[in-house]
C-alpha cells in the first residue's frame, strides 16, 4: 500500500516538472520567435554617390535600402534632407518640401531591398562641403510604433564654375593709357 502512494507522489512530481518545463521553453521559444521575427539591427540604409564634384556638374546619389527581417515594413517613407548648395531635378514621385525630398515608399517586404535615385547640381564655392542625409521612416508589420534609420554622406566641392581673372598694371601714373 506504501508503494502504490509513493509512486503517485513521484508520478505528480515527474508530471509537475514536466509542466513546468513546458511552460519555460514555450516562453523562451515565444522570446526568440518575437526576436527573430523584427530585429531593428537588420533594417539597412546607405548612401552612395560622388564625394568630390565640380560645381554645377550633374550628380547622381543612389540610396539603397534593405529590410532583412521576417516581417515587412509598413507606412515607409524616404526622407532625403540635403543643403542648400544642393539643387535636386524636379521627378515624378518626389515631394520636394524646402531642403527635404520626401519619397513614400508604401510597404516593403520581408527579406527585400530597394533603391531610389536621385539627381541633381551642386552650386557653391571651391573647397564647400555639402553632407547629405538619408532617413528611412518605417512601422513594423504588426505594430504601430514608428522606426527611424539614418545615414549620412559628405561630398565635397572641388572647383568652381566661374573663373574670374584680372590683368592689370602693378602701378598706374597720370596720363597712362
Amino acid at each position: 500500500f506504501s508503494d502504490v502512494s509513493g509512486s503517485r507522489r513521484f508520478k505528480r512530481r515527474v508530471a509537475a516538472f514536466g509542466i513546468l518545463s513546458a511552460f519555460i521553453i514555450i516562453g523562451g521559444l515565444t522570446f526568440f520567435w518575437r526576436a527573430m521575427i523584427f530585429n531593428e539591427e537588420r533594417v539597412q540604409i546607405a548612401v552612395s554617390g560622388a564625394q568630390s564634384v565640380a560645381s554645377a556638374e550633374e550628380v547622381t546619389f543612389t540610396i539603397t535600402y534593405e529590410n532583412d527581417n521576417w516581417r515587412s515594413l509598413k507606412n515607409t517613407a524616404l526622407i532625403f534632407s540635403y543643403p542648400e548648395s544642393f539643387h535636386p531635378q524636379d521627378e515624378n514621385g518626389k515631394e520636394i518640401k524646402g531642403p527635404v525630398i520626401e519619397i513614400p515608399v508604401g510597404t516593403i517586404t520581408a527579406n527585400a531591398k530597394g533603391q531610389v535615385v536621385i539627381k541633381g547640381k551642386f552650386y557653391g564655392f571651391k573647397g564647400d562641403v555639402a553632407y547629405l542625409k538619408a532617413t528611412l521612416r518605417y512601422s513594423p508589420g504588426g505594430t504601430e510604433a514608428v522606426f527611424e534609420k539614418t545615414t549620412q554622406l559628405g561630398t565635397n566641392i572641388f572647383s568652381s564654375p566661374l573663373s574670374l581673372e584680372i590683368t592689370a598694371p602693378l602701378e598706374l601714373a597720370s596720363g597712362q593709357d
